[in-house]
């Protein structure tokens, strides 16, 4: 069971699909909850480390908790605290570094829209290895805390891209964004992942729409947005019948352009 830190609720569901897609078990983590019952600890992006003092002290307890004991997996914003929580430092603005992929600083700061396009770069492994990940964020890593061992840097700038810590692993880029489904820069992290935690067998797809949905806390989904953050097969009929299989839980609806769409009550 993997203990998901919550991020932003534009952010959230993101995460929450990658798993459920995946076949491995999570639950989100309420305010004060300990981990009990959790295999590992996913630490999500999110806006700069300091921006939000509250997400800050929830996560560091958490992290205090996990680390050593289960293995952590910070994501971005998850890989920075991690970082400062253990004794390293960061880069604040990487706009005045000079690096080459920071994504506009505005736009992450003031959450964005949980589909932005990414920027793309290449990061080299220490064996040569070389793969594209998606970047977004302009917060990065200066100092490497102690006890962190480096993997990947970016291929332009050096910046560091994936650590490894105790039992745990801490990468810059998003492998649960749906743009980023398949590609080497999700599949690696997932190789680690499946390591440390019990897979289920995967979900059905009618399961799949319906955590998605839960995950959006009541928000109007268009079936487009289902098709690209999920499975771009499944169909509006394919859809409706999830409506029809939970009545009472979900209605058919339009969105704000006036397209089909899906709500939870």
């Amino acid at each position: 069971m993997v203990g998901i830190a919550p991020s932003h609720r534009n952010q959230l569901g993101n995460y929450t699909s990658w798993l459920a897609k995946r076949g491995i078990p999570y639950k989100v983590l309420a305010k004060g909850e300990t981990l009990s019952g959790c295999d590992l600890l996913l630490l999500c992006g999110g806006p700069d480390v300091g921006q939000n003092v509250e997400r800050d002290q929830l996560e560091k307890a958490w992290f205090k908790e996990a680390y050593g004991k289960i293995p952590v997996l910070g994501i971005c914003r998850g890989f920075q605290i991690s970082n400062v929580i253990l004794g390293g430092t960061l880069y604040h603005d990487l706009s005045e570094e000079k690096v080459k992929h920071t994504s506009n600083k505005l736009e992450i700061a003031g959450e964005p829209q949980p589909l932005m396009e990414s920027s793309w770069h290449d990061v080299i492994f220490e064996d040569g290895k070389r793969i594209k990940v998606n970047s977004r964020h302009h917060q990065g890593i200066k100092t490497l805390a102690p006890g962190l061992t480096p993997i990947a840097f970016c291929a332009d700038d050096d910046l560091l891209e994936m650590v490894t810590g105790d039992k745990s692993l801490f990468v810059q880029w998003h492998p649960e964004r749906p743009d980023v489904w398949g590609t080497e820069a999700e599949e690696v992290v997932y190789e680690w992942l499946k390591n440390y935690t019990t897979r289920s067998k995967p979900l059905e797809p009618l399961d799949q729409i319906f955590n998605y949905l839960k995950s959006k806390n009541f928000t109007v989904v268009s079936n487009d947005r289902i098709r690209k953050s999920i499975n771009e097969s499944f169909t509006d009929e394919f859809i409706n019948s999830l409506v029809n299989s939970n009545p009472g839980k979900i209605k058919i609806v339009k969105d704000k352009m006036g397209r089909m769409a899906v709500k939870m009550l």
